[in-house]
């Protein structure tokens, strides 16, 4: 029997880049034009609900605000499509 002992060593470089060239408009156009990006920033505001931070960080009001207009809008949306499918 022959006991090898190996070590593996793996470098890796993380590259930061801050793009200075546009501002939130045009960060907000672009997460609009991308459904995962969409997706992506739903999920990490719904993982902030289910902290309570939306609740309990008085800076989150603004946008909770807009989430709840979100979710009304969306539910009334739903209601009119299943009113004209007759449901």
């Amino acid at each position: 029997m022959r006991i090898v002992d190996r070590t593996v060593v793996e470098t890796v470089e993380m590259i930061r880049t801050i793009d200075d060239g546009h501002d939130i408009a045009e960060c907000v156009r672009q997460v609009c034009g991308s459904p995962r990006a969409v997706a992506n920033v739903l999920l990490a505001l719904t993982s902030l609900a289910r902290l309570d931070t939306l609740l309990l960080d008085n800076k989150w009001a603004p946008a909770l605000r807009l989430i709840v207009d979100l979710n009304r809008a969306v539910q009334n949306a739903a209601e009119r499509t299943s009113r004209r499918r007759g449901h």
